[in-house]
């Protein structure tokens, strides 16, 4: 019964969460990069 629930909560959440690592990672460097820039002008 733990087995089953932590094993599909653990592969929805594997994946959910590496999905948006990669799109997150990419967007996020140059995203506050200008925007840092732009505060401080």
């Amino acid at each position: 019964m733990f087995h089953g629930g932590k094993g599909k909560k653990n592969k929805l959440n594997g994946q959910g969460k590496r999905k948006k690592k990669s799109l997150n990672t990419r967007p996020n460097q140059p995203h506050p990069r200008p925007l840092s820039e732009w505060r401080g002008e």
